[in-house]
């Protein structure tokens, strides 16, 4: 039986509340040069920026996908982040993410997880969503779940944006990833959720 987020305040709060704590000043520069490979080997767009005082960089990286972009980003004080940006057919909501202590009493006391039957991932992720069958195809497809625990994923959600219409499909990371193949690998990730989207005949195309 599908779950339906009853409560939209409710909802806003899950996604508002994901975020990165015990983050420490780190300068992304000494990433250039494998984002810049990245680039190269996706055919995307890279650019540096930095605020005005300068005292903070920004790496910003789009890549394209069967039509649809990819917004891979990092500055100095926040975490690694991939955006999809997405037109489907259905309003499918969802936020995973790491599993605390607070949560483990919520759990206790009634709060919804969703579970996918694999001890590890259920016991480091809790999973809400308004469609339980489609996060859990989703996670299953081309083993996304193996990737997330792989890659320490903080967190990866799905919100609709009402006055677009599309939603932004989002995977956090922290700052340490400095190796070509594990940004590869989690660009890849990315593709495979599009592809999921597809399979599922899910997307409105343009």
């Amino acid at each position: 039986m599908k779950k339906k987020i009853s409560n939209k305040k409710e909802e806003k709060s899950v996604f508002h509340q994901v975020f990165i704590q015990g983050q420490e000043y780190k300068n992304v520069i000494t990433k250039r040069s494998v984002w810049e490979q990245l680039a190269d080997s996706y055919k995307g767009k890279l650019s540096v920026s930095e605020t005005i005082r300068q005292d903070t960089v920004l790496l910003r990286l789009r890549l394209s996908y069967r039509d649809f972009k990819i917004l891979v980003i990092e500055t100095d004080t926040k975490p690694l982040k991939f955006e999809i940006s997405i037109n489907l057919k259905i309003n499918s909501e969802f936020v995973v993410y790491w599993e605390d202590g607070f949560e483990r009493i919520f759990k206790l006391l009634g709060k919804k997880d969703i579970q996918i039957d694999e001890p590890e991932f259920d016991k480091k992720y809790m999973i809400q969503s308004n469609e339980d069958l489609l996060i859990n195809d989703l996670l299953y497809y081309k083993d996304i779940y193996k990737l997330l625990l792989k890659h320490n994923i903080y967190s990866f959600s799905s919100e609709k944006n009402d006055k677009s219409g599309f939603h932004k499909i989002i995977t956090t990371k922290d700052r340490n990833t400095k190796a070509y193949d594990v940004m590869s690998e989690l660009i890849e990730m990315q593709f495979a959720i599009i592809d999921f989207y597809y399979d599922e005949e899910l997307i409105i195309e343009s």
